[in-house]
């Protein structure tokens, strides 16, 4: 039988254990690295802001950014217990931000 790929993920806060999770449902082998352990993580404690991130390349981007919608607002719905809650939010910068299609369609907003 062929090895599993080895993935390495970094953190155990909900984004790095959801990774985890789905890459083991992947058919990866999972490691997680992490300063200290889930239960002293600061997503256990305060909110997290999910959003594509401004790093290359774009489509790559876009496609992981809506799988990882897709899997938080699943959690959401079907895990209660999981902690993830969706919610609105403004994101505000002292300094312009251009909307140069980073932005993804998030409960019909942009």
């Amino acid at each position: 039988m062929p090895k599993a790929p080895v993935a390495l993920v970094v953190g155990a806060g909900v984004s790095g254990l959801t990774t985890a999770l789905e890459l083991s449902r992947a058919g990866f082998d999972v490691e997680i690295v992490a300063a200290e352990r889930p239960e002293h993580t600061t997503s256990l404690a305060a909110g997290a802001i999910w959003g594509p991130y401004l790093v290359q390349p774009l489509d790559k981007v876009r496609q992981w950014s809506a799988k990882s919608l897709e899997v938080f607002d699943r959690l959401a719905i079907e895990e209660p217990s999981s902690g993830v809650r969706i919610t609105t939010g403004i994101e505000a910068s002292r300094i312009p931000q251009s909307r140069d299609g980073r932005a993804a369609t998030v409960g019909g907003m942009k």
